[in-house]
C-alpha cells in the first residue's frame, strides 16, 4: 500500500511553518519532498481546516474529502503522500473549540482506507507550551495577566502521552512518530538529526534536508520578554490596534533580538514539569527513546 505521512500537530509547535513550507510549492521543503517522491497535498489541509470548529465529522464530509482531496492524487507517479493539520490534536482553545480527539483519529482512519498511514506528532515541553499559549492570547488582544492566564488553563490539555495514546488506539504504536521541538532534545548519542525540521524531512526520505535556519518561520511567537508590555498595550487600546502592534513586534524582531526570558520562573517551571513527569517519561520511553528529555523532566 502507498504510504501517507500526516503531521497532526501539536498546535503551537511550528505547525504553521510546516503547513506553509512543506505544502506550498514556492518553498524549498516542498521541492525536497517532491524530489524524494513524496507528494504534498495542500488541498487536504485546506479542506480539514474548514471543519476545525466541528466537534465531530460526519460520513458525508469524510466521503467528500476523500473524493476531492485524496483520490484525485492517487494515480500520480509518487511513492508517498504528505499533508498536515494541527487541528487534529486541538486539545485547548480560548474560543472554546472542543473537537473529539478520539473521533478525529477514527475519522482519519476512514480517510486512509487502502493507504498506509504514518502519523507524525511534534510536541513541546509544557512550560514552554504554556508561555506560547499566553503569547497567542496576547496576539489576539487578550488582556489577562500571566498568572491569571496560567490559572485558567486546563492542565490536562497538555498531556501529550494521552494524545498519543488516543491515536495509538486507532492506528497502533508502530504507526505513530513523535518528535520533540526543542533543539536540546537532539543532543543524544543515538540521535542522527540536528532538529525537528531535519528529522521530519528525513522521516520522509529526504537525504539532504533543507537546513532549519533556511526555512522561514511563519506565525512566530511574541517574544516572552515583551509579553507584559503587550498585555498593557492590549488594555490601553482597541482590539484591532492591539493586534496590529503584536503583529509588528512578532514579525519585526529576529529570534536573537531579545533575551529569552522566562515568564513562569524556574520554580514554577519545575512544578509544571513535575506534574507531567510520569506522562513524559512514558512518552520518551515508548516513542522518543533516542532523544534527550532534559526540558521535559524536573531536574
Amino acid at each position: 500500500m502507498t504510504r501517507f505521512y500526516m503531521h497532526i500537530g501539536m498546535p503551537r509547535c511550528a505547525s504553521t511553518t510546516i503547513e506553509t513550507a512543506f505544502l506550498r510549492p514556492d518553498y524549498a521543503p516542498h521541492g525536497k519532498l517532491t524530489a524524494a517522491g513524496v507528494r504534498p497535498i495542500r488541498e487536504l489541509h485546506d479542506a480539514l481546516r474548514t471543519a476545525v470548529t466541528e466537534p465531530t465529522w460526519d460520513d458525508e464530509f469524510l466521503i467528500r474529502v476523500r473524493q476531492q482531496c485524496i483520490d484525485p492524487f492517487l494515480n500520480e507517479d509518487c511513492s508517498a503522500y504528505f499533508s498536515s493539520d494541527e487541528g487534529l490534536t486541538l486539545t485547548y482553545s480560548e474560543e472554546g473549540l472542543k473537537p473529539d480527539l478520539a473521533h478525529r483519529a477514527q475519522s482519519w482512519a476512514k480517510l486512509m482506507v487502502g493507504l498506509d498511514p504514518v502519523i507524525i506528532l511534534i510536541v513541546r515541553n509544557q512550560p514552554a507550551y504554556i508561555e506560547s499559549l499566553y503569547g497567542l492570547h496576547l496576539q489576539n488582544a487578550g488582556t489577562s495577566e500571566f498568572p491569571n492566564f496560567v490559572n485558567s488553563l486546563p492542565m490536562g490539555a497538555m498531556d501529550w502521552a494521552a494524545v498519543v495514546r488516543t491515536w495509538s488506539q486507532v492506528f497502533g504504536e508502530d504507526k505513530i512518530i513523535v518528535l520533540p521541538m526543542e533543539k536540546s532534545a537532539y543532543d543524544h548519542p543515538d540521535q542522527p538529526c540536528d532538529n525537528f525540521l531535519d528529522a521530519l524531512q528525513r522521516i520522509m526520505g529526504v537525504e539532504s534536508p533543507v537546513a532549519a535556519d533556511q526555512i522561514s518561520v511563519f506565525n512566530p511567537s511574541l517574544p516572552k520578554v515583551l509579553m507584559p508590555v503587550q498585555q498593557q498595550i492590549n488594555e490601553a487600546i482597541d482590539k484591532e490596534s492591539a493586534m496590529r502592534v503584536a503583529e509588528i513586534i512578532r514579525t519585526s524582531l529576529t529570534p536573537n533580538a531579545v533575551a529569552n526570558a522566562s515568564l513562569l520562573g524556574a520554580d514554577h517551571a519545575q512544578t509544571v514539569r513535575a506534574l507531567f513527569k510520569a506522562s513524559n517519561e512514558h512518552l520518551f520511553y515508548h516513542f522518543m527513546p533516542n532523544f534527550n528529555p532534559v526540558d521535559y523532566l524536573p531536574s
